[in-house]
């Protein structure tokens, strides 16, 4: 398993939530399940269980916003591979742990010495916290990667075609996002590109029928006997009697929709 653990809790919302959510699954699995029978063993009240487990959690929080938001930000951690994550997860049980059995001495009745309290409170925090900390990480890398693979198969596009002559002959390499219409002229294709600068018109000897299967899933659609569109660059489109009329980026004049291409037109510019 190579891929890094964190990549999909990169941002601070995403981080904040998974650590709050880590800390109380924690504090509601010892509350109801009451793991090693931590609580039963000491002859604890149901107050002083509540209380005991609010100062845990509580200085499990603070011990990881530290750890997760303040330490990371200073070693300037950005991630971690998953034997890294592992023994961050480890270093801050060890934090945590040794925190909680120095807090539970405090009280003058506590019986046990440190060396005693801490292996439970160590063996107990790991194991227990573990379930969502990892769990969540888990759940959110697959999200991502399914996202990601779905992202790949439906949006990914080729950022530039190239247009051949009537003979197969490549006459022009062009990238899409330059791209705003084509249309035919006679037995050659106009070509209209924005440069960022200016717009530039390229023609080459083709039709736009032999032109189509070039531009097929790249938001390059027909969209009227005499023309072509691409759709990513349409800014407004407006219904008449005849069809539709589009308004590109960066261009004054309209282009035409016939009826026969309208509903392909509007599902395209839907998507």
């Amino acid at each position: 398993m190579r891929r890094k653990p964190n990549y999909a809790l990169k941002s601070p919302k995403s981080r904040f939530l998974w650590v709050l959510f880590t800390v109380v699954f924690g504090f509601l699995f010892y509350l109801i399940f009451e793991p090693f029978g931590i609580f039963t063993e000491e002859g604890f009240s149901d107050a002083e269980v509540i209380f005991d487990l609010s100062i845990g959690s509580i200085i499990a929080l603070i011990v990881f916003l530290i750890t997760q938001f303040a330490i990371k930000e200073v070693l300037n951690v950005k991630s971690l591979l998953w034997w890294q994550f592992v023994l961050w997860f480890l270093g801050e049980a060890l934090i945590i742990a040794s925190a909680w059995s120095l807090a539970d001495l405090i009280e003058p009745s506590y019986a046990q010495s440190f060396l005693e309290v801490f292996p439970e409170n160590f063996l107990a925090f790991s194991l227990v916290f573990s379930i969502p900390y990892f769990g969540i990480v888990l759940w959110r890398n697959a999200k991502a990667t399914e996202s990601t693979t779905s992202t790949k198969l439906v949006v990914e596009k080729p950022e530039a075609v190239t247009i051949t002559d009537e003979t197969g002959k490549t006459k022009l390499i062009i990238e899409l996002t330059y791209l705003l219409y084509l249309n035919s002229a006679d037995n050659y294709v106009e070509i209209h590109l924005w440069t960022g600068n200016a717009l530039e018109t390229r023609i080459i000897r083709n039709t736009l029928k032999k032109l189509e299967p070039v531009f097929a899933n790249t938001g390059v659609i027909r969209c009227h006997r005499s023309y072509m569109v691409n759709t990513i660059k349409v800014s407004k489109a407006q219904k008449t009697n005849s069809g539709m009329i589009l308004q590109l980026q960066n261009l004054n004049e309209s282009i035409p929709v016939s009826k026969s291409y309208s509903s392909e037109v509007e599902k395209s510019l839907k998507r």
